[in-house]
Parts: structure tokens; C-alpha cells; sequence
């Protein structure tokens, strides 16, 4: 016979499931509110405990967020400040758009090709990990704010009006198989039940935690969830019971744009977190899928045989269970799209997803769920659920991205390595050293005789050169670097900027030789392929691309208000000295030799813009991020005013993560040591000297002596016009007029490249060779290779100078965003946000045109800028029309590899040639015109 006190609690469940059937059936999206009232009064939530060992975490904490780019959370102060005492995750994809697939993903182990937000009720023979868990009891339970009861299936709640909850972020109860099951179902709870769960110490082992719309950020911004979010954990994180073997996971459910790579903000804290890898960065591909995989493995609990099968384990669980993570090149990759499913309004298909069942060993589990094969015996998978990655648009179904096992999953494996200790003020020694031991928490080293051994208790400097993997190849130096780029080849110098030294005892007596081996904990070596850097890194290990348009907020977190109004007036009392330093400079040039004013003029115009927008528009973490990378003089420079010293003249940015995209394209020559860069930069100078002395003026007007007035009227402005025109007012076209505009074009674009390419030389070797006030590293070419122009887009994109993307991005985006309201992303805001720039850069150059004399011709500056924009749009439109009609007919591959051929490069080429054959001299001529006029007295 049942006891009293079990048949009570059978009664109560059985009581409970008539409450919840009563409250609503599961076709209902909106129950009434009496029904509401009802439940709400009688159904009790379901808080089962379990006590299963993981050989990681023994609880699992899922905390969702909404919409948000990891650029733009990475820069979310309370966000950052959680991280200091986790591991970032800094390649975690969400795997399409919009939020719901992403939540049933994270369920069930694929969106069966869900691409909307709609009411779906999933069949109840798709597993989920709720079944996983129920394999060996574990306990768990979802909770959303906002839920007016426990097992409340709905739509929304309330149907209208701020701070509700919504079904489409509550994954499990999408799920026929749980909704079905009434006690499942009441496992679903509210906020209320999570405070009285960790109250009663009866919190499960699993648990998926959802804010409502207004604290994920969905009706809100990144500040609000991330000022949430710290406030909720903050408390959390010093609860013994909750800390205790607990591992919590903060991450949201996509990016916030549709066309940008879908990877987001992801965070690992609690008390599973070892204290060497708190602070640290974790660069390993992750999906939503690790996660189903990452929980299997750690409970040996069977797999779902769907995306979750191939899925790479969080690191913490893959090294305890010796499993090697791949690598996953996601280049042009988004995971923006789902396929063809069941789910999908776009691309229906009535077919479900067959997963795998027997014959594989997955990444966390050695099986698939019994239910799964029962189910699906006999069947073929659909797709290849043993990869690491999920479908992908842009490749099809998992076919054409590349990955490979990783060598380790991201501990350092060093070779050898060079030690250098320095004491303050006192001359550093070298030697070479040996890795004699290295295992996750210290790594042992042998020091040879006389690196200063007496020095160690006293906090010495220490540099780390020359770092050597165990396959031989040099590592990624781990000193902040404008670069970012792993094959730049010894000396690698990696500045470890806090090395503890374990106490004395830890070093050995020395030997005969006089060597001693000394124990240093490698907290800050760890996973020495991710840099101490704060600027976001794609999978590659390169800077993430962060041009601050394309739909996302400008400034990169600019949020459409001046730094100055927020109250200080520091801004507004700097505006008025830099004007006047501007202005002084501007009227003191103007008798400067051979163009040389209007470059100064250029250069103060440059200046001026980026220190207003880096004052006013520039999102002020900037400046937390700014260092005077490996400087002689940050040592003797207050910190308090390093930051300004290395933005004020830095125009792209670099070393800061606002730093302008493909300044690594530009770096040609690759210097390794100041020596060679010296060397390179006053060979280019040499260079620049003779062509400018020898040849420049010899090819310029000296081919063409003697020049006529007329050789630039407005008559010669004109070309292709007179080429089909049988107007008598019009001179036809002669071969001298072909062969001089065919001489100009080079000739103007060698004299603009050279002057400003010369100007950036000399400084960097004032400020690196002379001064040693920068590192070579901080002044890579302003210019990219001539070879990237095969079309005006690439013209400016790729080859020419990047000094002002950043400032006329931001006043662009004041201009599109704050004054003209257009919505970002929007074809008019992407097309207004160009158009601006170009404009801007007219002015500015008109400006100086007519400042240093040019009254007659500086409209011509605007116009010629105007119309670059105008060719660029018609390439835009042109590729995008092309791309779609070749996709259409089945040719989007013939396209793209024809694109890539040698052909497609000299037909870009000579339409390159083509535009600036004609808008160059049309452009220059005119200006020439002028001044020859203006000195003959006729202006």
C-alpha cells in the first residue's frame, strides 16, 4: 500500500496536471484570464534535486540574453566586468535567425529549418535534453520571467504592454514531449520559484534562464541587459550553495544583424572555473550546440544524433575527457540562414531532419538516445551531424568549410622559449632557457647562470622572445599589437604584464653548471594563441572587422549622442585650443613650395577631424583601451595621460579594437626588428627623393614642353564627348591630348601616393628610430598594394589610405543616424552613409583648394569625389544584380571563380584606368586652368 504521505503527493501532481489541462490546451496561444487566475491559484511548481556528479560542473546554469553583436557587448562595461572573473568565449556562434531557432536548437539540437518566430508545437517523437537528462535522473528545469504560472504554454504574457514574457525564448515548452507530460511541464517556472529553489538549497543540476523582454534587451539595448545581467549575478556569485561546482553560461540567442557574422557574446563564471583560467580568453568555435554536447559529456549522458554529435565540448570538459576540439575556418561564413524544414515559412519542406542513430561515436557521448534509434532506425541521416559546424547559407548543407583537429585545445605547448629579466632601472640579461615541465597551472623553467636570480623577489620585468611551439613554429606574440597577425616571424617578443612568482622554495639549488630551474605560475600564458588584446578576434586569431556601419550602431556603440552633452565640458574646453592650433597652421602655410602647404593643409584638416570625433563621437571606452604599446616612454609618463598621447595623433586607431579594418592588408614589408624597419623606410625615402629630383618632372610636364594655355581650356576637360560629337565648337581630339592624359593619371597618382606616403615615413622614423617612442609595429604603410585596384570599390577600399575612416564614419553617421533619422541598415542609410563620406572628403579638400589659393577651381574637389561615389554605387548595384541573375540560372560558382581569374583582374584594371582617364584631368585640368589664368591676371 502507498504511504500517506506519497499517495498525498500523488494526488497533488495529479491534481496539478488537471489545473494545468483546465488552464489551457496546448493549441491555446492566449488563455483567457479566468483560466490564467486559475492555474495561477492551484498549480504548484515541480523542483526535483539530484545529486550526479559531472566530472566538470555538478550544475549548469544557461542564461539567455537577446540580440546583441559581440562587438557590441564585448564593449558593455558590466559585461566586461563579469568577465574578469570567468573565460570569455570569443568565437560562440548562434546558429541562424531570428530567436526562436536558436532557442529549439539550443533544446533540441537543430531548428529544423525555422526561420520565423511563429507558434510551432513540436512532435512529440523529437527528443530533447530533457530526455538526456531523464537517462540518469538529473534534475532540471527552465525559468522564465514573467511566466504567470508554472507550465503556462501561451504566446505571450501579458498579450500587450512592456516587461512580458513570450514563448518563442521558453525552448522546452515548444516541445510536444514535455508539454505532454504535465510533470515536465511544471518544471517551467517563473523567477519566484528560482528565489525559493536556491532558498530551499533544491535548485537543479540544469537549469535555462530567460529575462523577460525588457532585461534580455529586446525591447531595450546591451546596457540595460548588461546592467541586468551583473545585478542578478552579482549576488549569485558570492552564494556558497549556488557557487559550489556550479558553471553558469551567459550568452544570447543571435546577433543583432542579419548580414554580419552571426557570433556572440558568451561568458563562463561560477565555481567550476579553475582560478588560473579566470580573466582568461577561450578562442575555440563554439556553437549552441557545444552546449547540448559539453552537458553529455560531462554526465555521460547519450547524444541527440543531431548537431549536437559533432559539436566542439567546452574546453574545461574536452581536456578532463581527452577529446581535441577542431578548428573551424568560418571565413565568409555567417550561420545567418536556416535550411529547407518543417519549421520554415520560407523554404518549407514537410520532411524532418533524420538523425543519426547507430555506427558513430560523438564528441560527447559514445551513443545516440535509445529513443532516437528506436525512432529512426533504418533511416539515413540527412546531413552530416558529425561536424563540428552547422548548416551554412553561404555553402550549402556542411559542405565546403574547412576544419581540422586542433594540435592541443588551447593549452601552450612551448618548445623553448628566451627569458629576459630586468629590474627596474637596471640593465635587463638574457638567456635562453629550456621548458623542463609545463602542465595547466605553472610551468618550470631552466635558467641558466646569471639572469640575476637575486632579482626574483622584487618583482622584476618580465619578457617572454622568441616562443616556440612544440611543432617549431613561432606563437602569436602576446603583447598588444596594432596588427594582430600571427606570421609575423621572430623575435616575437610576448610582455607578460603580471608574472607571480611562486615563494622561494620553489627555486632548486643550482647545479654544477650554476643553472637553477624556477617555477613561475603561467596564469597569463595560458592559451597563448589568444592575446592579452581586448579587441574582439574572429576564429583565425585575426581582429574581427569593425567598420561601424553596416547596420550597427556607429562609433561602434555610439548611440546617437555627443560625448559632450553628457555634462562634463572637458570636450568643449579641448574644442577651443585645437581650433586655434588649426587655424594658426592653416593661415602660416600658405607660401610653402611646390604643393607642399596644401599637404600641411590636408594634414591639419585630418588632424581636426580626428581629434573632434574622437572627443565628441567616439564611444569613450576607447580611451580604457588605448596603451602606448612596448613605448621607452610609458614608464615615465603618468598613466593618466598615456591614453591621450596614443590616440591623439592616431587616426586609424591602432591597437585599440575600433582600429581600422584591413590595416593589416596594407602591411608589405614586414619588418622584425627596428633595424630592418630603418632600414626599409629610409630606402623607400631614398627612393621617393630621386624619382621626385630625377624623374618626376622629366616624365611631367617635361614630355609635353611646351605647354599651352589651351592644353587645359575647358574644351580639353571634355573627352569622350568629343570623340562622337560633329559639333565645330568642340576641337577634336588629337593624339598629344590622348598621350598627355595617359601620362597624368600615373603621374597624379604617384605624386598624391608619394607626398603622403613620404610625410607618414619620415615621422615613423622620428617616432621609432630616433625618439623610441613607438613601436615600429604602430606604424604600418598607410597605403595597400596598387594590385587590389581592380575596381573603384577595391580603389578605395583596399589600396588607397584609411587615415580618416574612422572620424568621417562617425560625423556620417551623425549626419544619416541623429540628423536625417534614417533606419539603420536600411538601403537608404547604407547608400546616405557613403555618400556622406565622399562628400565630406570633397570639402575638406575644396577647403584646402581654396584656402591656399585656388578660388576658380576648388568646386572641382566636391565634384570629383561626388562622382567616385557615383561609380562605386553603379558597381555595387551592377555585382549584386549580376550575382543574383548567375544565381538564378544555376551559375553562381562559374561566377564566382571567374571573379577570381586573371581575366576578371585586367578587365577591373583597365576599367579602373578607364574612369580615372577620364575624371582625372577633367577634375585637374580645370584647376590648372585657373591658376595659369590667375597669374596671367586674367582672374
Amino acid at each position: 500500500m502507498l504511504s500517506q504521505k506519497m499517495l498525498q503527493k500523488v494526488l497533488m501532481a495529479m491534481m496539478a496536471s488537471c489545473c494545468l489541462v483546465a488552464a489551457q490546451t496546448t493549441t491555446e496561444q492566449y488563455p483567457s484570464a479566468a483560466e490564467i487566475a486559475a492555474a495561477q491559484a492551484s498549480v504548484i511548481p515541480f523542483s526535483p534535486v539530484s545529486n550526479v556528479h559531472g566530472k566538470v560542473f555538478n550544475r549548469f546554469i544557461d542564461i539567455w540574453l537577446e540580440n546583441t553583436d559581440l562587438a557590441s557587448a564585448e564593449i558593455e562595461p558590466h559585461l566586461d566586468e563579469l568577465k574578469k572573473n570567468g573565460i570569455f568565449l570569443n568565437n560562440y556562434w548562434a546558429v541562424t535567425h531570428p530567436s526562436e531557432p536558436n532557442y529549439i536548437a539550443a533544446a533540441g539540437g537543430d531548428h529544423f529549418g525555422m526561420d520565423n518566430d511563429n507558434f510551432w508545437q513540436i512532435p512529440n517523437n523529437v527528443a530533447t535534453i530533457a530526455d538526456l537528462f531523464d537517462t540518469r535522473k538529473i534534475s532540471w528545469g527552465e525559468y522564465q520571467e514573467g511566466l504567470p504560472y508554472a507550465g503556462y504554454q501561451g504566446f505571450r504574457y501579458p498579450e500587450s504592454g512592456p516587461n512580458n514574457y513570450v514563448r518563442k525564448h521558453n525552448p522546452l515548452v515548444i516541445f510536444n514531449s514535455v508539454t505532454d507530460d504535465a510533470t515536465r511541464l511544471r518544471q517551467i517556472k517563473n523567477f519566484t520559484s528560482f528565489y525559493d529553489d536556491l532558498d530551499n538549497e533544491s535548485l537543479p543540476q540544469y537549469s535555462f534562464i530567460t529575462p523577460n523582454m525588457t532585461n534580455d534587451g529586446h525591447d531595450t539595448n546591451v546596457a540595460f541587459s548588461g546592467t541586468w545581467s551583473y545585478n542578478f549575478l552579482a549576488d549569485l556569485l558570492k552564494n556558497e550553495y549556488f557557487m559550489k561546482d556550479t558553471l553558469v553560461m551567459l550568452t544570447f540567442d543571435e546577433g543583432g544583424n542579419y548580414t554580419h557574422p552571426n557570433s556572440v557574446y558568451t561568458l563562463l563564471v561560477g565555481g567550476a572555473i579553475p582560478d588560473h583560467l579566470k580573466g582568461t580568453t577561450d578562442s575555440t568555435f563554439y556553437t549552441h550546440y557545444s552546449v547540448i554536447a559539453s552537458l553529455s559529456a560531462n554526465w555521460e549522458l547519450p547524444s541527440l544524433g543531431r548537431w549536437d554529435c559533432g559539436a566542439n565540448l567546452l574546453s574545461l570538459v574536452a581536456d578532463k575527457v581527452n577529446y581535441i576540439n577542431y578548428d573551424v575556418d568560418m571565413t565568409n561564413r555567417n550561420l545567418n540562414t536556416s535550411y529547407p524544414g518543417p519549421l520554415s515559412t520560407k523554404k518549407y519542406s514537410s520532411a524532418w531532419p533524420v538523425p543519426l542513430t547507430k555506427g558513430v561515436r560523438c564528441s560527447g557521448a559514445s551513443n545516440v538516445l535509445h529513443s532516437v534509434q528506436q525512432t529512426y532506425h533504418g533511416m539515413e541521416p540527412t546531413y552530416n551531424y558529425t561536424s563540428p559546424v552547422p548548416y551554412d547559407a553561404a555553402s550549402g548543407i556542411a559542405v565546403g568549410i574547412k576544419y581540422s583537429r586542433k594540435g592541443h585545445n588551447g593549452k601552450t605547448e612551448l618548445k623553448s622559449i628566451q627569458l629576459s629579466i630586468a629590474k627596474p632601472r637596471v640593465t635587463k640579461r638574457t638567456a635562453s632557457c629550456k621548458i623542463v615541465r609545463l602542465c595547466a597551472d605553472q610551468c618550470t623553467i631552466d635558467l641558466p647562470r646569471g639572469v640575476g636570480l637575486g632579482w626574483l623577489g622584487s618583482c622584476p620585468i618580465i619578457t617572454f622572445d622568441n616562443v616556440i611551439h612544440a611543432d617549431g613554429t613561432p606563437s602569436i606574440r602576446n603583447a598588444p599589437s596594432p596588427l594582430g597577425e600571427k606570421r609575423i616571424f621572430a623575435p616575437i617578443v610576448v610582455h607578460i604584464d603580471i608574472v607571480t612568482f611562486l615563494d622561494r622554495t620553489h627555486l632548486s639549488t643550482p647545479t654544477s653548471d650554476g643553472s637553477c630551474t624556477v617555477i613561475v605560475s603561467i596564469e597569463n600564458i595560458w592559451n597563448i594563441r589568444s592575446s592579452n588584446d581586448d579587441r574582439p578576434k574572429n576564429d583565425s586569431g585575426r581582429w574581427t572587422k569593425l567598420d561601424g556601419h553596416e547596420g550597427k550602431d556607429c562609433g561602434y556603440d555610439w548611440k546617437g549622442r555627443l560625448h559632450a552633452g553628457n555634462g562634463s565640458g572637458n570636450e568643449i574646453c579641448c574644442l577651443l585650443p585645437l581650433l586655434a592650433f588649426a587655424y594658426i597652421s592653416l593661415i602660416s602655410a600658405t607660401n610653402w613650395p611646390d604643393d607642399w602647404d596644401s599637404l600641411w593643409g590636408f594634414l591639419i584638416c585630418a588632424w581636426s577631424a580626428h581629434s573632434t570625433s574622437l572627443l565628441f563621437l567616439e564611444h569613450q571606452s576607447i580611451w580604457i583601451q588605448a596603451k602606448l604599446s612596448n613605448s621607452r616612454l610609458a614608464n615615465y609618463i603618468p598613466r593618466k595621460y598615456r591614453a591621450p598621447l596614443a590616440l591623439w595623433n592616431n587616426t586609424r586607431l591602432l591597437g585599440t579594437y575600433r582600429q581600422v579594418s584591413r590595416t593589416r592588408d596594407m602591411l608589405q614589408d614586414n619588418p622584425t626588428s627596428i633595424r630592418q624597419f630603418a632600414v626599409i623606410r629610409i630606402r623607400k625615402l631614398i627612393l621617393y627623393w630621386a624619382i621626385e629630383v630625377f624623374f618626376k618632372t622629366q616624365v611631367f610636364p617635361g614630355l609635353f614642353l611646351p605647354l599651352h594655355l589651351a592644353d587645359f581650356d575647358p574644351s580639353r576637360q571634355i573627352f569622350f564627348r568629343r570623340l562622337i560629337s560633329s559639333s565645330i565648337t568642340l576641337p577634336p581630339v588629337t593624339a598629344r591630348e590622348v598621350m598627355m592624359r595617359l601620362v597624368f593619371v600615373p603621374w597624379w597618382l604617384y605624386a598624391t601616393v608619394s607626398r603622403l606616403d613620404a610625410v607618414h615615413t619620415a615621422l615613423s622614423l622620428i617616432a621609432v628610430v630616433v625618439l623610441r617612442s613607438d613601436n615600429y609595429t604602430m606604424w604600418p604603410p598607410i597605403f595597400g598594394s596598387l594590385s587590389n585596384a581592380s575596381s573603384m570599390r577595391n580603389f578605395w577600399g583596399k589600396f588607397w589610405h584609411r587615415i580618416l575612416v574612422r572620424p568621417y564614419e562617425n560625423y556620417s553617421c551623425l549626419f544619416c543616424r541623429n540628423i536625417l533619422q534614417l533606419k539603420p541598415g536600411s538601403v537608404w542609410d547604407k547608400t546616405m552613409f557613403v555618400l556622406v563620406i565622399y562628400l565630406i572628403s570633397g570639402i575638406v579638400h575644396s577647403f584646402v583648394s581654396w584656402n591656399y589659393g585656388d578660388k576658380c577651381g576648388w568646386s572641382s574637389d566636391i565634384w570629383w569625389f561626388c562622382c567616385n561615389f557615383a561609380v562605386t554605387a553603379v558597381e555595387t548595384a551592377a555585382s549584386q544584380m549580376l550575382r543574383t541573375y548567375k544565381k538564378a540560372v544555376g551559375q553562381k560558382v562559374e561566377f564566382e571563380a571567374w571573379k577570381r581569374s586573371l581575366w576578371s583582374r585586367i578587365l577591373g584594371y583597365l576599367w579602373v584606368y578607364l574612369f580615372l582617364f577620364w575624371s582625372v584631368p577633367k577634375w585637374h585640368y580645370s584647376k590648372l586652368y585657373c591658376q595659369i589664368l590667375e597669374r596671367l591676371g586674367h582672374v
